[in-house]
């Protein structure tokens, strides 16, 4: 009986320490881990709202190394564009020897890439009331105004947590309280009516410039350079 019950304190120890344990990796990783902004693609209607979360997507398809298959677990490395946006850029067998990677299966491999199965990174968790809200800002965004919302992450030793979604640089929920999104659709039309007009300007002051340019040369007001031949 005794041993039965040290058994039973060990094994409910280690249930404990488990969940102790993941929390604190978390936690380290988000203070530690080195921070990123990842491009969201266009939202799925056809995967809503599942429970406490929303399913996220990014660019997940990367070339590989010759060899890994399917199942896999690959280490996915990370570069930056000219706007200072991070993407996954590759997936090799061996553990880098920097800490700035993901640990992550290989879920398919089709037309020379590799679709990564990053299971941290898919689902943001938020309280229920806002769940609905964030869905549809969600949605609208990554449709129609993709270059104001991105995902933050924070990679350390392979490990990836999801630090927040940043909405026209405010946090999601930041953005939800602001009630902002009530007049998404018209500022979004007013914004493309001003780059219209930008744009129409810059051609108009373009055409201008050649129209110029052209009745100068009609009424002989310009004047080819003088060529200096005396030597």
């Amino acid at each position: 009986m005794k041993t039965k019950k040290i058994i039973f304190s060990a094994f409910a120890l280690i249930v404990l320490l488990i969940p102790m344990y993941m929390i604190f990796q978390s936690e380290d990783v988000l203070t530690n881990g080195h921070r990123h902004k990842l491009r969201l693609q266009g939202y799925d209607p056809l995967d809503p709202f599942r429970g406490k979360f929303l399913r996220l997507r990014f660019e997940n398809r990367v070339p590989y190394e010759a060899g890994l298959k399917e199942g896999d677990i690959g280490f996915v490395l990370l570069e930056k564009d000219t706007s200072g946006f991070s993407y996954f850029s590759y997936v090799q067998k061996n553990r880098p020897s920097h800490s700035d990677y993901v640990e992550a299966k290989v879920e398919l491999i089709y037309a020379e890439r590799a679709s990564m199965d990053f299971d941290n990174l898919n689902k943001f968790f938020i309280n229920e009331d806002k769940a609905k809200e964030a869905e549809v800002i969600l949605s609208d965004y990554t449709d129609m105004a993709s270059d104001k919302i991105y995902l933050t992450i924070r990679i350390l030793d392979g490990e990836a947590r999801i630090e927040d979604i940043i909405v026209k640089a405010k946090t999601l929920l930041n953005y939800i309280e602001s009630g902002d999104h009530k007049t998404f659709k018209d500022d979004i039309m007013k914004e493309m009516m001003e780059r219209m007009e930008r744009e129409n300007k810059l051609m108009e002051d373009a055409m201008r410039e050649q129209l110029e340019w052209q009745e100068a040369v009609d009424s002989d007001e310009f004047l080819p350079p003088v060529i200096d031949e005396s030597n």
